[in-house]
């Protein structure tokens, strides 16, 4: 019986342990302790480093001076005299973020007094030709390093002008004031997140279809298909390069290098618009019938590597001259282009476009209809002389190559997927 006696006591003791080490494991002391202390990073926005383009009618530089109340260069003023059309005058010249904050453009002011007549042209555009924009982001300093944009700020006596319009310029001077004044402040979240490329609403890369609009720095693309890890997609608009023409086939100017936006798309490059009054970015399919007596079987995708082997400096194959130009200028603005190129006869006529040849069957509604956003070449010929357009009224045709019909660039371009 006492053995029985001590072992019950054993047992008891040992299980009042385990509870106590129990307790002590689950016991837990939370505690609140904090400080707040107020630091100040630093804002520091200004104009930097102004250099005169070559050619300029005068080399004299801008003068970069603070406006009132403000420590560092945020003014710019110039004066120039323009005597005679073809004389211009085009400086650059860097925003920089020396700062500590992110910074976005919450306004442009661009107002000139008084209204230019046509052939005075002006333009503030980036070095790249873009248009600036709100919430365009100048980020902060990267350690000591500056951020730093480049504007380019060109004014122009046009040789497009009439001589009419030349003796009606008073003997007395022509004065023009320019105000562009463009405003930074600190940079909302949706600026710093932005994606570098803007998808549909509810769109994700691997979840796009045709005809799907993808946008970058206002560079805007039609999706047509996946081919393995690349996006193919369509040009919205033609690139702006060319010549442009009245609806009744008269040439009235041509787009030159230093305009804005040349050879990157634009709205107002569609080619043969019903109803438009003017037609504007018709370029010939090529200045040499290449493919001639080559003994292909129509319809043949002439767009390849011979057709991309102009004369260094000239547009002899004028469509494959202006598609590289354009691949070079997306890499510029930081976009990583796999291929570009122009749509192919078998593309058009696949199901998910669903073109017909010969007819007015594209799609000119619903969601298909980004095919006829424009008037333009793809890259097939029909023959030894006809290359194929597809028009903006639905007409799927072939035309003469050498033809301003009305017809310019839309390229198409591939993108690794993981590059958007």
């Amino acid at each position: 019986m006492k053995n029985k006696k001590k072992n019950r006591y054993l047992f008891l003791f040992l299980l009042l342990l385990g509870i106590s080490v129990g307790y002590a494991f689950l016991s837990t002391t939370l505690k609140i302790n904090g400080t707040t202390n107020i630091t100040k990073q630093s804002w520091n926005v200004y104009w930097d480093n102004v250099e005169v383009s070559s050619g300029s009618i005068s080399q004299n530089l801008p003068i970069i001076t603070q406006n009132q109340g403000d420590q560092v260069n945020t003014k710019i003023s110039w004066n120039v005299t323009l005597t005679k059309p073809k004389d211009f005058y085009e400086f650059t010249v860097d925003a920089v973020n020396a700062g500590s904050i992110d910074a976005m453009i919450t306004n442009i002011d661009n107002s000139i007094s008084p209204e230019l007549p046509s052939y005075i042209k002006y333009y503030v555009t980036y070095a790249d030709g873009i248009v600036p924009e709100e919430k365009h982001l100048l980020a902060k300093k990267i350690g000591n390093t500056p951020s730093r944009e480049k504007y380019k700020i060109r004014v122009e006596f046009s040789d497009d002008i009439t001589r009419e319009e030349f003796d009606s310029i008073p003997s007395t001077a022509l004065s023009f004031t320019f105000d562009y004044n463009v405003t930074y402040s600190q940079a909302s979240n949706e600026a710093i997140n932005m994606k570098t490329w803007i998808l549909p609403e509810g769109k994700e890369v691997s979840t796009l279809q045709v005809g799907d609009e993808l946008c970058y720095r206002g560079q805007c693309f039609n999706f047509i298909k996946y081919d393995g890890d690349n996006i193919v997609m369509l040009a919205k608009y033609n690139l702006k390069v060319g010549k442009n023409f009245t609806n009744s086939g008269i040439e009235t100017s041509e787009y030159k290098i230093n305009d804005p936006l040349y050879g990157l798309q634009s709205p107002d490059s569609r080619g043969y618009i019903d109803g438009a009054s003017n037609y504007n970015g018709q370029v010939q399919f090529s200045q040499l019938n290449y493919w001639q007596n080559t003994g292909l079987s129509y319809p043949s995708y002439i767009y390849d590597s011979i057709n991309k082997k102009g004369i260094s400096g000239t547009n002899n194959y004028s469509i494959a001259y202006y598609v590289e130009l354009y691949k070079n200028n997306l890499e510029n603005i930081g976009v990583d282009v796999e291929s570009a190129r122009l749509l192919n006869y078998n593309d058009v006529i696949d199901n998910s476009i669903g073109c017909s040849y010969g007819t007015d069957n594209c799609p000119t509604e619903g969601n298909l209809s980004f095919i006829t956003n424009t008037s333009f070449w793809i890259g097939s010929a029909f023959s030894d002389y006809t290359v194929c357009v597809i028009n903006s009224n639905g007409y799927f045709v072939s035309t003469g190559w050498n033809s301003y019909g009305g017809w310019g660039v839309r390229p198409v371009i591939e993108v690794n997927k993981n590059n958007i």
